[in-house]
């Protein structure tokens, strides 16, 4: 089973990488936690096919097309059949894929490892040191020539944006790496307490980097309902604690209130002393904004939660709904609740000192 697929790391951070997997696997007593490289594929295939070396060495001799299609050619076969037996003698193992399902002298040449896999990172702070390896182990030192009308520096570029944009168009989503490894622990969690089958967790934004500035309106209006539920009629409910299955019952409630949109979930988290929240008319568009009622108060939304999607019974008003069957649909693990909250294109205010 693929648990996940990440793309971008440099050679330096995939040591570091597979050691805090071993460490996550290790502290779960989860031995058939299993660490792939696809790069190790495609330098197996330049290193060691016959065929792939003559046809690789014509085409940087005589840069002639029918070369490069041969190179490409050889290289997807290849790479299938490799991939496909590491993955069937590790059939019974829990395994997370690092480097590239794509061609490295055309990233649009790719292949697909499973089309039904929706965990693919893509983490771009190792990018430029990734494309710089890449670069240092099958151009310069195979003595690539550079197109005569870029240096070494604006190549690298290229050839960034390049991987970057393909790898976007597959879907995958771009994660920090501390993000990466947080959704590994939850999903090695899983394995350990048998759950992984029964319900998977699934990653929401991961991007720490926000800013604490109000946001001008007229750059920012966005329709709220821009998120498409998993499932019809599915409504909301965030919470703290992780669950299993179901959300329990306490103190006698026989309903849950939940809510419409996720970011309106993920602020009843906080009380009404901390925070305003609303919704601004302008433009034919609703804006959400959370205003902070107390100084700093912005600083509490950066917590991780869960978020659980339910079916509603009854609608309390235009965003509120009453859940008695609290048996979720889906549990998502929300890495920072104002990251989340900036993907939804939430407006934040700050307190005014003044007042």
């Amino acid at each position: 089973m693929i648990l996940c697929h990440v793309v971008g790391l440099d050679n330096a951070t995939k040591d570091n990488f597979i050691i805090d997997v071993l460490d996550i696997a290790s502290n779960n007593n989860i031995d058939d936690i299993l660490v792939l490289d696809l790069d190790d594929i495609t330098n197996k295939i330049i290193t060691h096919n016959k065929d792939f070396e003559s046809t690789y060495s014509n085409f940087l001799t005589l840069k002639q097309d029918i070369y490069f299609n041969s190179v490409q050619t050889i290289w997807k076969s290849h790479f299938f059949k490799y991939l496909r037996n590491l993955l069937l003698d590790n059939k019974n193992k829990h395994i997370i894929l690092i480097g590239l399902n794509t061609f490295f002298l055309n990233f649009h040449n790719q292949v697909l490892i499973d089309p039904s896999l929706q965990d693919k990172f893509l983490i771009t702070t190792h990018i430029d040191n990734y494309v710089r390896d890449l670069a240092d182990d099958y151009y310069l030192s195979n003595n690539y020539q550079l197109d005569a009308n870029l240096d070494y520096h604006k190549f690298i570029k290229l050839q960034k944006d390049k991987c970057r944009d393909q790898y976007l168009v597959m879907e995958y989503k771009i994660k920090l790496y501390d993000d990466v490894i947080n959704f590994i622990k939850f999903k090695v969690t899983s394995l350990s307490n048998n759950s992984l089958d029964n319900m998977i967790d699934n990653l929401i934004h991961t991007n720490n980097n926000t800013n604490n500035n109000s946001v001008n309106l007229a750059n920012n209006s966005v329709n709220t309902n821009n998120k498409v539920n998993l499932v019809n009629n599915s409504v909301y409910y965030a919470s703290f604690k992780r669950y299993e299955n179901t959300i329990p019952m306490l103190n006698n409630i026989k309903t849950l209130v939940a809510y419409k949109y996720r970011w309106l979930a993920l602020i009843s988290l906080f009380s009404n002393q901390q925070f305003r929240r609303g919704i601004i008319n302008k433009d034919n568009q609703q804006i959400p904004y959370i205003k902070e009622l107390g100084p700093l108060n912005l600083n509490l939304l950066n917590k991780c939660c869960y978020l659980y999607e339910l079916y509603p019974v009854k609608q309390v008003d235009d965003h509120r709904y009453l859940v008695n069957n609290t048996n979720f649909i889906r549990r998502y693990y929300v890495s920072n609740i104002k990251s989340e909250l900036l993907l939804d294109k939430v407006i934040f205010e700050k307190c005014d000192l003044n007042k």
